[in-house]
């Protein structure tokens, strides 16, 4: 109340993308407040990104950030839930990743996790786990607030539990990988 007195106005804009992306210019933000302050920064972001986003009021690019995280989250461990089930059949890992890369299934998680997953390498991190299952936290607890059921992230909230127990909280995020690998004793 006191900063809007002043002619201050709230805004958030979150980033989708990592670090390696935003170097080269290939992230999204997704903005929340005024549309009128949205316009004035669009300049900004077209000079750091490729896409930008207007959400609507404050608040809205935060939740879509919680929103595009759990999508990840659970890309990850349908992609680390594959791989197991492919090892265990026997199939090689990085071939099989190199066939989910070009089927329906492909996706941008297949290209930057993938490697991780197969190599069983989480080092050095693109994304912590320990930051990530921070992120599930908030993400649950927005939908326990909405009375929305989330089941899949909830699973994956306990993979995420079970490394973190672990120690391997300053591992990559896909190594949820280790979580399937414990389950099917590979």
């Amino acid at each position: 109340a006191e900063l809007a007195a002043k002619g201050v106005e709230m805004a958030d804009c979150t980033i989708s993308g990592t670090s390696a992306m935003a170097k080269v210019k290939d992230t999204v933000f997704m903005f929340g407040g005024k549309k009128e302050i949205y316009d004035a920064v669009v300049p900004l972001f077209q000079a750091m990104g490729r896409e930008w986003v207007y959400m609507g009021a404050h608040g809205n690019g935060a939740t879509i950030k919680l929103v595009v995280n759990l999508v990840l989250a659970l890309n990850r461990m349908a992609l680390a839930e594959g791989l197991t089930l492919a090892k265990k059949a026997g199939l090689d890992a990085a071939q099989t990743l190199d066939v989910l890369k070009k089927s329906a299934a492909g996706s941008k998680c297949m290209d930057q996790k993938g490697k991780y997953m197969v190599e069983e390498n989480y080092l050095p991190p693109i994304g912590h786990l320990g930051i990530h299952y921070k992120d599930v936290r908030l993400m649950l607890a927005l939908g326990a607030s909405l009375d929305c059921p989330l089941p899949l992230l909830a699973i994956n909230a306990q993979a995420l539990a079970s490394q973190m127990s672990k120690g391997r909280g300053d591992w990559d995020s896909s190594a949820v990988m280790q979580f399937y690998k414990e389950l099917a004793n590979l």
